[in-house]
Formats: C-alpha cells, sequence, structure tokens
C-alpha cells in the first residue's frame, strides 16, 4: 500500500494557503498515514462514510489528525467558522487489539502523544458520524477547547475513548459510543 500522507497533507495545505477553499473531499477508500495530518481551522472534511472513507495510521507514533489555525504556529485559541469532521474513520495501529488486553494485562509501554484526533485551542468543531480506534493514548482529545457537538461519534479500542482536559467546556454528545477502549471517558 501506497503511503498517502502527502497527497491528503497537501489538499489540506492548499485550504491552508486559500482561504476561498474550505472543504476536503476524502473518498472512498483506506489512505495509509505514516506522518501528523495538519488539517486546518474552519474547514469541512467530508468522507463517504466510516466504512467507506479510512484514514488508516501506520507506523509512528505522533498524533494521526490535528486541527490547526495555521501550519507553523500553535493554536492560541482560535474562533471563527466551525470546523466540520463527517463520515470518515482515523485508525490507529492497535485497532485490532483488545484494549484491557493491550494496556492492562500485557503492559506495554504507552506513547501519551498517540492521540486520534487532537483538539487543542480550537472553538467551534462539530464531529458527525467519525470512528476513532486504535490509538495508544486518545480516540478524541480536547484541550483548552469550547463548544463542540459530537453525534454519532464511535471511539472504540483506544486507551481513553475520549478525553475532556479541565481547560474545556461545553461539549455536546449525542447518540455516541466509547466502548471497547481500557477507559470510556476522562473530564
Amino acid at each position: 500500500i501506497q503511503d498517502d500522507t502527502i497527497f491528503i497533507q497537501n489538499a489540506f495545505n492548499y485550504i491552508f494557503r486559500n482561504e476561498k477553499y474550505k472543504s476536503i473531499k476524502i473518498t472512498r477508500g483506506i489512505y495509509k498515514i505514516t506522518d501528523t495530518l495538519k488539517v486546518p481551522y474552519q474547514s469541512t472534511i467530508l468522507g463517504e462514510g466510516i466504512t467507506h472513507s479510512i484514514l488508516n495510521f501506520i507506523g509512528n507514533s505522533k498524533n494521526a489528525v490535528e486541527v490547526r489555525e495555521s501550519l507553523d504556529t500553535p493554536n492560541a485559541l482560535i474562533q471563527g467558522d466551525t470546523t466540520v469532521f463527517k463520515d470518515f474513520s482515523v485508525i490507529g495501529e492497535l485497532h485490532y487489539r483488545n484494549p484491557f488486553e493491550a494496556f492492562e494485562t500485557e503492559r506495554i509501554r504507552l506513547n501519551e502523544d498517540n492521540t486520534g484526533i487532537l483538539v487543542d485551542s480550537v472553538l467551534r468543531m462539530t464531529f458527525s458520524n467519525i470512528r476513532v480506534e486504535g490509538f495508544e493514548s486518545n480516540g478524541i482529545k480536547f484541550s483548552n477547547t469550547y463548544y463542540h457537538k459530537l453525534s454519532n461519534v464511535f471511539c472504540n479500542k483506544n486507551k481513553v475513548g475520549l478525553t475532556i482536559d479541565r481547560t474545556s467546556t461545553s461539549i455536546e454528545a449525542v447518540n455516541c459510543e466509547f466502548r471497547l477502549n481500557a477507559q470510556g471517558m476522562i473530564f
């Protein structure tokens, strides 16, 4: 399987450079990703369904997807239009493992920087019909962030399905599933 990281990141980079374009469609397929994808804030990432559009994160211990204000600088609690993730999956290397066995019984060395989707210092995101599984740290992690909606989000087979740190508030989750994780949610 070819490495698709650079092709997908180049599509996101186009949005970073061109404010006029704000949407990326992830067509049907399994895409091999080997480095963190930096997704532009205030964009729409639309797949064709959680079983059809799959970002398969392989061979790296970093975060799979980070929502960013720019490619080069850290976020500074940015505001604006809503960022939308809809109808795709982010799969990590441990998706085939029972998390209790992997994280508790076998005592594997955990990488705390291996999160499926990291949302740090970003306001207003909508997640709809998203699957995140197989990560050593978190399926989805919210840090210093506010006003998010999760609908039909499935976080399975991660160390922690959903983490919301103490500096994050106003996160609504409807019809979501956090199961088969070593821990379902941490607030």
